[in-house]
């Protein structure tokens, strides 16, 4: 019989005493929780480094690997760029930029950005930010939301300026100075070290008020794939589509309108730029990767991130809110989305948004809420089955480098992979990892995670969490950042912890063991 996954919840109050209590119990997880005194302390960190682009010429550091063949419109990169000390190519480096970059706008130059800044030098080596935000790199400073981190910056999030040094039109080549203070939440598991006085990094204490601002926002998405004024484009397909498959994998870049009403004719509030993918083979799941950048009132040139699942036939469905910039800088939250209506003929969609989000520096948000809430720490075990081929393949491959090999740098993949309780093929199922990986480094496998867990089983059915992070496959243990949740998991953070279990040289197959820690109300 096979064991059950033990799941434990904290709840973190700040009181004086502690008691044991049970809540419920299933085949999924095993629920406890424990009312303990624990207090948030915070530290703020500032990093200072330069990103260097490099495109062209025999050692480019970034390639492309996606996007439509008569419009820079959708264009997607994957990088692996040498992050140094100075701006010289030869100063000392202290890590890499590994993930993808893609232009998401139709009239300005605007990078969607999901990228891994993994350390190497100092207390830092071995840790990593995870970034999902935009950049309109036309200006002369930019501001992109962090929305997770790894080892010493477990459960960061902040927010990211960057800086155009120079660039080379004939090499095209690129040096980004980039300042980065971010905040790190060190709520159980906290971290301390020591502050370190160099060009790189130095650290100080931060003084939190207790209080959070929250804003509602409402608005209509309006999604149009083809036409005169088409605002979305197909930018990767499953190199062996199938019937069975149908559209699992294809991949489309939104430059969609937000709109005050429904009508086309409304008032224009923002713009959607970002990726949405089919990540299912069973049903219409998108995986959302998007940025939601206002141009309107008092929100003008702030915006919104969000990495979520979306079940487009589902009457409301929730996707989390894992980042912000300029007044929602630091934001959590979540998004209720409702299809308004879809022409069969066209494919042109409008959808209401209803938006919440909190945040500690929205200071034209209208309302002041307190944030002394009960906070669980959920602990999930599971298995992740990777099935590359045979008669039911779990990933497709939808973009990369021509003439390349699967596993080479650049190649990208959409995921529809089980999660099941025990690692046998024929173990209860308990969820879908539903997403996409993509090898982002030109040295080692060292991969761009880009997933929802969708669970399907006992208390947690119908709840998602999201992973944007970097995973080193050939590590031992990998850690990962949990950077949004719905459901049960609504504003969740955390990370996971993952092992393979078992790797097949004949057929690819894979087994990996979650344990994954989420901190959530």
């Amino acid at each position: 019989m096979a064991s059950q996954v033990t799941c434990t919840l904290f709840t973190l109050q700040f009181i004086l005493f502690s008691y044991f209590f049970t809540i419920s119990s299933g085949a999924f997880c095993e629920e406890r929780a424990e009312v303990i005194a624990i207090k948030r302390v915070e530290k703020t960190t500032h990093l200072h480094f330069f990103f260097h682009d490099i495109v062209s010429g025999e050692n480019p550091s970034a390639i492309r690997i996606a996007g439509p063949d008569k419009s820079s419109f959708g264009d997607t990169m994957m990088a692996d760029d040498l992050l140094t000390e100075g701006p010289e190519i030869s100063s000392k480096p202290v890590g890499k930029a590994q993930g993808l970059y893609a232009l998401a706008a139709q009239n300005d130059i605007s990078l969607l950005m999901v990228m891994n800044f993994a350390f190497t030098e100092g207390e830092y080596n071995g840790s990593s930010i995870s970034i999902l935000g935009r950049n309109q790199i036309l200006n002369d400073v930019r501001e992109m939301p962090i929305v997770g981190g790894s080892g010493l910056f477990r459960l960061a999030h902040g927010y990211a300026l960057a800086h155009t040094v120079w660039f080379d039109e004939q090499e095209n080549c690129t040096k980004m100075a980039t300042f980065i203070p971010f905040i790190l939440y060190s709520v159980v598991f906290s971290t301390f070290f020591s502050a370190i006085n160099s060009k790189f990094s130095e650290q100080s204490p931060i003084t939190m008020k207790d209080m959070e601002k929250k804003t509602s926002l409402h608005f209509y998405f309006h999604d149009i794939p083809g036409g005169k004024n088409q605002t979305s484009t197909v930018i990767a397909r499953p190199i062996n589509m199938t019937a069975a498959s149908k559209s699992f994998g294809s991949t489309f870049m939104a430059d969609d309108m937000l709109r005050e009403g429904p009508e086309p004719t409304s008032k224009l509030v923002g713009r959607a730029q970002g990726i949405y993918g089919f990540a299912s083979q069973q049903n219409a799941v998108l995986l959302m990767v998007m940025n939601f950048a206002f141009v309107d009132g008092i929100y003008n040139g702030s915006s919104l991130s969000i990495l979520g699942r979306n079940a487009v036939f589902d009457n409301v469905r929730e996707m989390p809110v894992v980042g912000g910039s300029g007044v929602f800088r630091l934001a959590r939250g979540y998004a209720l989305a409702k299809t308004f209506s879809f022409n069969l003929n066209t494919g042109v969609a409008v959808v209401e948004y209803n938006v919440s989000t909190n945040g500690k520096f929205s200071e034209q948000s209208p309302m002041i809420i307190t944030t002394k809430r009960m906070e669980k720490m959920t602990r999930l075990r599971f298995y992740f089955h990777d099935i590359p081929s045979g008669k039911t393949p779990t990933k497709m491959r939808i973009a990369g480098p021509a003439k390349t090999t699967a596993d080479s740098f650049g190649s990208t993949f959409m995921v529809d992979s089980p999660l099941t309780e025990e690692p046998e093929p024929t173990s209860k199922l308990v969820g879908r990892a539903q997403g996409m990986y993509a090898f982002a480094s030109q040295h080692d496998a060292g991969l761009l995670m880009v997933l929802s867990f969708a669970f399907l089983e006992g208390t947690y059915n119908g709840s998602a969490l999201s992973i944007l992070g970097r995973s080193p496959v050939f590590d031992n243990v990998k850690e990962m950042p949990i950077v949004g949740g719905s459901g049960l998991f609504r504003f969740a953070r955390g990370y996971s912890l993952s092992k393979t279990v078992s790797f097949s040289q004949k057929n690819q197959n894979a087994v990996v063991e979650y344990n994954v820690t989420v901190v959530h109300f």
